[in-house]
């Protein structure tokens, strides 16, 4: 799906995005309306506040909602 579709599940279930190969790598992406924006979250790191994402990410269309 694409990132709009994703963020709009994700925010309904309260869960996160990501994209495929953000999955292998245990990374996920927390879309907020706070001040923080989108929350970032990786295997062994503490999640950081606001992603930036690359246009490729944001014409993706391989996003899916996660826990």
């Amino acid at each position: 799906m694409y990132i709009h579709e994703a963020v709009r599940a994700a925010t309904l279930t309260n869960k996160h995005i990501a994209r495929v190969d953000m999955i292998a790598l245990g990374m996920k992406i927390k879309p907020t309306d706070t001040f923080e924006c989108c929350i970032i979250s990786a295997s062994n790191k503490s999640p950081a506040p606001r992603w930036e994402p690359k246009a490729e990410d944001l014409t993706a269309d391989d996003w899916c909602v996660v826990d």
